[in-house]
């Protein structure tokens, strides 16, 4: 009887806190794909001192995180 209530519990949380967000929730974030543009648009131009974004520059992140990704 005890492990059928726990485990009922468990279900729930798990229905709570995984399902049911599930359509609020973004499913990939973009700044992994900006990171991206930034470390290959450094290496198409052979500018490793500042990180562009559209040929804008952008400094939301310390350079060695996009070094890192180039």
């Amino acid at each position: 009887m005890f492990l059928k209530n726990k485990i009922f519990w468990l279900f729930l949380l798990f229905l709570f806190l995984y399902i049911l967000p599930l359509g609020f929730r973004p499913m990939i974030s973009p700044d992994e794909t900006r990171y991206a543009e930034i470390a290959r648009e450094m290496i198409e131009s052979g500018n490793y001192i500042s990180p562009t974004l559209n040929g804008v520059r952008y400094f939301e992140k310390p350079v060695l995180g996009y070094w890192a990704f180039a």
